[in-house]
């Protein structure tokens, strides 16, 4: 499922889904960002998926994958970025 950052209407919500409920989330990198004025982290929309272990796809494309894992920092643990044109084949390698 593709996350939301909670604020632009668009992706998921996910701080209050459960074990089970996703096998794995896609989380463009600028979804992640900082919002002017608002205290969110990465770390805090991605909690849930912390918790409860469910595997993240950091979707960046390749050139910046370096500089997106410096973005992220301990976050990037989470999961693993990924190019655009390998999501498909990330997601499938997961839930198959």
């Amino acid at each position: 499922m593709p996350v939301s950052n909670g604020f632009d209407g668009h992706g998921k919500y996910i701080n209050h889904i459960g074990k089970g409920e996703a096998d794995v989330v896609v989380a463009y990198v600028h979804k992640l960002m900082p919002i002017p004025g608002v205290v969110s982290s990465p770390s805090d929309i991605l909690f849930a998926c912390r918790t409860h272990n469910i595997p993240v796809l950091f979707v960046a494309a390749r050139e910046s994958h370096n500089e997106t894992r410096a973005i992220l920092g301990e976050v990037a643990n989470l999961g693993k970025i990924v190019a655009p044109e390998d999501l498909f084949d990330e997601i499938m390698k997961i839930i198959q």
